[in-house]
């Protein structure tokens, strides 16, 4: 069966859900992807409000997203950089996959057209891992342990 476009939620046996960080975007992602039928989650459904939401560091929502195996879209990859929510993802053990972050509503768009049957492809056939969106494919990322300085011993 070929196709034009992305894939609607009804093509697949058991369609993933998504979670949608704040950084993404908001209700242009999300928009696309609930008019394709998938189940979608934002920051301020998830802490009951926008203002709730305000502020939540990436660790609360990973700590939620934990539990209900959603895959996570994003564009903050500094989440990478930062030791609390490097440990925070690494325990979540979710699928997250991250977009440029400089990318206009247009561009983000299209990305998730062009690569939402792989970015579903891999969220409902392999391990949790950290994938990289970009123009023309999508692929995985090593995240590896920051380490810790070491001081010498006086």
């Amino acid at each position: 069966m070929t196709m034009s476009g992305p894939p609607p939620a009804s093509y697949w046996a058991k369609p993933p859900e998504f979670f949608v960080d704040a950084s993404l975007g908001g209700r242009t992602v999300t928009g696309r992807l609930r008019e394709l039928g998938y189940a979608v989650h934002t920051l301020a459904e998830v802490f009951g409000s926008k203002a709730a939401a305000s502020g939540q560091p990436d660790t609360a929502w990973l700590t939620l997203v934990r539990r209900t195996g959603w895959v996570v879209l994003a564009r903050d990859a500094a989440i990478l950089r930062r030791p609390d929510e490097l440990a925070a993802l690494r325990a979540a053990r979710v699928h997250m996959f991250l977009f440029e972050g400089q990318l206009a509503r247009e561009q983000m768009l299209d990305r998730i057209n062009t690569h939402l049957a792989t970015i579903v492809t891999i969220a409902t056939s392999r391990e949790p891992q950290v994938t990289w969106v970009s123009q023309h494919n999508v692929h995985s990322m090593t995240v590896r342990q920051r380490r810790k300085p070491t001081h010498p011993t006086a």
